[in-house]
């Protein structure tokens, strides 16, 4: 059994190499289509990661206020004691300027006054909650929060801007301090770098605009916002709970009291509810894919049958039986479809790594993931199976309807 079909094996591959004209425009039919169809759910999924990560990836149990006011910090803070897990913790922003004297350059900062908990929480901005992460240095101490110390983590860009490749902790930033003298800040104090937190920002051409102006973050201690007088300050307060469950009942009272907020199990189900829309969406556009593929392999397996009438028609005269024919051609089915396969999965992914790294070194602060979900490999391993043993048989039974005498007398 293994001799014959090796034998027969070993045929399909001499009689594919000599119609190879008719199997190329087969096998280019197959690729392109198998190429698009796995090409549409790579897309569709890596950017659908890319857009919902932070969403998909938060805990869904963080309620943040959108709306800058002492009474949603409140509300979230007496709602907060009735839950034995649940706590808030609050932190405040202004905007400073960064004197840099060696370039030609305004820096612009948001200054956050914040504790040691705020690095360890998601915190909502621009659409999701982001973890501000540390990348060098370090966090505050409670002594230094406690003693006013002046020091300050900085955004990623600031250190690249104002220090290039030196090691920034250590180095020392002047701000303002005195915002009561008008538009024009007086007193000048000293901070100590001491951290690097990652930026926020997704493309490198909000570093510097137009106006020669760099805007960012710094991160100072919550207690040292005593020594800006006059600075206008915003408070913002997040909502930690211990479950989900406790999260949507206290984003729901929160709701009822008519005050505006965020949160992460919100964001969550939106993401889901995105996902769901994006496989509809895919829907109409993968069928007509198959439809087209499907037609054309009809199409193009009558051109191959045509090309080989006679040879069929011979074996059957000399006694081949229609199994072995259908084996035949079976087999032939199987080695073009595996070998297109592989050739559709090396493409992709070809221009899944060039498109990574094109990407990558257009926009450095911003590196997509490439991704594809489970659930598409699996329906592009059913599309591909399914037509590689549908072509197959097809292919094959109509090898095995072919008249003897017509044949040979159409050649």
């Amino acid at each position: 059994m293994i001799k014959q079909l090796t034998k027969i094996f070993q045929h399909s591959l001499f009689m594919m190499k000599i119609h190879w004209q008719a199997y190329l425009s087969l096998s280019l039919t197959i690729i392109i289509s198998l190429s698009l169809f796995l090409g549409i759910l790579f897309y569709y999924d890596t950017t659908y990661f890319n857009r919902y990560q932070s969403a998909l990836s938060s805990p869904p149990n963080f309620i943040q206020s959108i709306v800058t006011d002492s009474k949603s910090a409140e509300v979230m803070k007496t709602l907060a004691k009735k839950y034995d897990d649940a706590f808030t913790f609050s932190w405040k922003r202004g905007e400073v300027s960064m004197q840099s004297y060696l370039l030609p350059i305004t820096l612009s900062a948001q200054a956050y006054f914040v504790d040691q908990n705020f690095f360890d929480y998601p915190i909502y901005f621009n659409g999701d909650f982001n973890n501000h992460s540390i990348i060098k240095g370090r966090s505050f101490t409670q002594e230094e929060v406690s003693s006013k110390k002046r020091v300050l983590l900085i955004e990623e860009k600031f250190s690249n801007v104002l220090f290039g490749h030196e090691n920034p902790i250590g180095q020392e930033i002047r701000l303002p301090s005195d915002f009561t003298t008008g538009t024009v800040p007086g007193l000048i104090d000293i901070y100590t770098v001491i951290g690097v937190v990652k930026s926020v920002d997704f493309y490198p051409s909000t570093i510097l605009n137009e106006n020669n102006l760099v805007q960012g973050n710094i991160y100072l201690p919550l207690n040292e916002l005593d020594g800006f007088k006059g600075l206008t300050v915003y408070e913002d307060t997040l909502f930690v709970a211990d479950s989900e469950e406790v999260a949507t009942e206290v984003y729901n009272a929160i709701r009822m009291e008519g005050l505006s907020v965020i949160s992460s199990s919100f964001l969550r189900q939106y993401a889901i509810n995105n996902y769901v829309e994006m496989r509809e969406s895919q829907i109409p556009l993968l069928s007509s894919v198959l439809i087209i593929l499907s037609l054309n392999l009809f199409a193009l397996h009558s051109n191959v049958l045509k090309k080989r009438n006679q040879e069929i028609a011979i074996k059957r005269s000399l006694g081949a039986s229609k199994e072995s024919i259908l084996l035949e051609f079976f087999i032939e089915g199987l080695i073009v479809f595996v070998l297109n396969f592989l050739i559709v999965n090396f493409l992709i992914a070809t221009a899944g790594i060039v498109w990574y790294y094109f990407n990558h070194f257009k926009y450095p602060d911003f590196i997509q993931t490439l991704m594809i979900t489970p659930h598409s490999i699996k329906l592009y391993l059913l599309v591909s199976i399914t037509l590689t043993i549908l072509n197959s048989l097809i292919l094959s039974y109509q090898a095995t309807r072919i008249v003897i005498i017509d044949a040979i007398k159409s050649e």
